[in-house]
Formats: C-alpha cells, sequence, structure tokens
C-alpha cells in the first residue's frame, strides 16, 4: 500500500442510492480505509440516501456546478459551463477521479487534463443507448483510463471508443442488515396469506424494458389464476412520463396484483419476503440487484443479455429471451413447479461469494492509486 496520502474524487450523477451509487460508496470506503482524502461528487440530490450513509462514515460530499442536461445542447453555454467544472474541481486538487456511469464519466473525462489531475478513470459500468453527443467526443480525445465491471461492457466502450486496453474490476455485494421487519413490507404492498411474491428493483429507464415484463406479468396471471401472485416494482424514475406510462399500461391491460414503490434504502427487507426476482433489462453492466438476489438465496429469472449471463460461471437454468414475446411467462410458470430450487440457490450463493466481494473490490481500486498508475 502507498504510503503517500492522495486525493481522491469520485462522481456520481446523484446522491440517490442505485446500483452504481452503491459501488461507489464500497469503493470510497476502501480508499479511506486505505488511508487516502476522499470526496465524493454529485450533480444533484435526488433521494439524498448516499450523501447521508457517507457522511455518517466521514466521507465529505459536494456538488458540480453543471446542469447534466446541457450536455444534450449545442451553443456557447455548454462550454463556459464545463469552465465552472474545471474551475470547481481545480479547487479540490485531485490527484485521481473516478467518474461512474455514462454522465459523470464524459463531464469529467472532457475536462480532466485541466484539473491538475494525474488521471481519470472513465468507469463504464452500463451500455448506454445515447448517441454520441460532441461532449462524449471530446472526453474520448481527452485519453482517459478506462475500467469496467464487466467483460460485457469493456468489449462495448472499447468499440465505441476504439481503445485496446481496459482493466475489468468485478462488483462486490454481501448481504447488509435489514432496516424494516417483515410486517412492515407485508403491509406496505399488501401481502396476502399464502402469495407468491415476484420482485423487481430496476430505476424506470427505457433499457429496464418494464413493458415487456407487465405483458409477460399479463399472459403468467391470466393462465394461473389458481395460485396467489404479487408483483412488486421499485425504483426511481429519471422521467416521471415513463412511470405514468406503465401504470397506464397496467389499467389497459387490466393487469392484476401489480404494485409500484420507490426508491428504498431497505431493499433487503423487500427482498425479504419476495419469492422469486425477475430482471428484464435489454442492455445492462454487472448488475447489483442480479448479485443482492443470489447473496439472499432468491430464485431470479432474467435476460439472456451478455452481461447476465457472465456473472455465472454455471449454465444458469433460468435465464429467457426479450427476443422471444413471452418466454419470462413460460420461465414464470416453470420456475413454480421447480422442486430443486434450494440446491440452485446454495449454488447461487457460493458462487457470488468467490467471485463478488467487496473486499475484492476495495482492494482492486486501491490497487490502481498504491501504484501510481
Amino acid at each position: 500500500m502507498s504510503k503517500i496520502k492522495k486525493n481522491i474524487i469520485l462522481i456520481s450523477p446523484f446522491f440517490s442510492l442505485g446500483g452504481a451509487e452503491t459501488q461507489v460508496y464500497q469503493i470510497s470506503k476502501g480508499f479511506q480505509e486505505g488511508g487516502h482524502n476522499v470526496i465524493v461528487l454529485a450533480f444533484s440530490k435526488k433521494s439524498g440516501l448516499l450523501e447521508q450513509k457517507l457522511n455518517k462514515i466521514g466521507i465529505k460530499t459536494g456538488y458540480i456546478p453543471y446542469e447534466l442536461e446541457l450536455a444534450h445542447q449545442s451553443g456557447f453555454r455548454k462550454i463556459t459551463t464545463l469552465l465552472n467544472v474545471i474551475l470547481y474541481l481545480r479547487k479540490l486538487k485531485p490527484d485521481y477521479l473516478f467518474p461512474f456511469t455514462y454522465y459523470p464519466n464524459i463531464v469529467c473525462s472532457a475536462v480532466w487534463r485541466f484539473t491538475g489531475a494525474k488521471k481519470c478513470y472513465w468507469n463504464q459500468r452500463g451500455l448506454e443507448h445515447n448517441t454520441f453527443l460532441f461532449l462524449e467526443r471530446l472526453a474520448s480525445l481527452m485519453k482517459p483510463s478506462y475500467l469496467a465491471n464487466s467483460n460485457a461492457c469493456a468489449d462495448y466502450i472499447k468499440d465505441r471508443h476504439k481503445i485496446s486496453e481496459i482493466e475489468v474490476i468485478r462488483n462486490g455485494i454481501n448481504k447488509i442488515k435489514i432496516k424494516n421487519n417483515r410486517s412492515f413490507w407485508e403491509t406496505k404492498i399488501n401481502k396476502q396469506e399464502g402469495e407468491k411474491v415476484f420482485t423487481m428493483v430496476a430505476n424506470f429507464f427505457p433499457e429496464k424494458n418494464h413493458e415487456y415484463l407487465l405483458r409477460n406479468w399479463k399472459e403468467f396471471y391470466s393462465s394461473n389464476l389458481d395460485g396467489k401472485y404479487k408483483l412488486v416494482l421499485t425504483g426511481y424514475p429519471p422521467r416521471k412520463e415513463i412511470l405514468w406510462y406503465l401504470k397506464s399500461l397496467v389499467l389497459d391491460l387490466n393487469i392484476e396484483n401489480v404494485v409500484f414503490l420507490q426508491s428504498s434504502n431497505d431493499i433487503q427487507g423487500l427482498l425479504s419476503i419476495s419469492d422469486f426476482t425477475i430482471l428484464t433489462s435489454k442492455s445492462e453492466g454487472c448488475s447489483n440487484f442480479v448479485l443482492e438476489s443470489l447473496v439472499n438465496q432468491i430464485p431470479i429469472i432474467l435476460s439472456d443479455i451478455p452481461a447476465n449471463k457472465e456473472i455465472f460461471n454455471f449454465n444458469y437454468k433460468y435465464f429467457f429471451s426479450i427476443k422471444n414475446e413471452f418466454d419470462l411467462a413460460n420461465k414464470l410458470k416453470e420456475i413454480l413447479s421447480d422442486v430443486d430450487l434450494k440446491s440452485l440457490t446454495d449454488n447461487n450463493l457460493k458462487m457470488v461469494e468467490n467471485r463478488f466481494n467487496f473486499s475484492l473490490l476495495k482492494k482492486n481500486y486501491l490497487k490502481i492509486v498504491s501504484n501510481g498508475n
């Protein structure tokens, strides 16, 4: 470990507590434990849950003076606002910048060479559907270093930015303490006696594919009227119109037993009353929700996209194809009749504990700055 304290800045899009933000928290904690000066920045507060957790362990936080909507606009204001970002970061005297997710990546990588930082590490944690913006082109020209949380993400950014080298550091996960008891969550979702609960935790972005999920739930529920089932969807809507559309779809299709919940800092509590989990993403990095399901020994049914398949080091049988209109509905029926779920979830737990853990995650990030890269 390096004996020289480094000034390390991590940049998150918001101070909400989604999958990427959870990794930011753990990596920040690892840098702090390694004796470095750590600051975590965001562009806006949102729920503020991440900021609360960071401040509680003594990590400083702040807000970057930049409106993310400007990334999609043309004109002089975009450039002048970037000057504000440069001045703000220079005052913090960074040695290393670690932006996470698309917008922090493009903004920070575009200006990093003017901030005094030794290096900027673009962290690729998903497969974006954004067009190639001017700001991303500028960021690529500035030649940041690259990290990814999966081979799928690494391959994606290699092709997009025409680079050859990128280090893959897998996400970490562990089972954390439940904040609210079963009674709290059963009341919140109005769980009925004998009801099987299927849960998907995903912010309401288009790539999470909630519409596909709802149409398959309709197909599944309509053919299993003799059982009691509930679908719980929880997450943050980046645009309220997406959530309104999904709620109207539930009404239009006359879909029964669907519950929408806001983001929560007690996903463990929700998982404790869930019998199964689902992930319908069309594109994804290394999903924290998948890892949370595995470490909590909950059977998960998930889309067969590369990043999801990469998590498993064995042939997992509950993948479905989003190209097949009702493949998920078929898998929902199949998993209900599986008599060997205990063996399945035991194998999942062993695998995730060996391959995805926070101590390894923190060690790998700490190694980057300790080696002086």
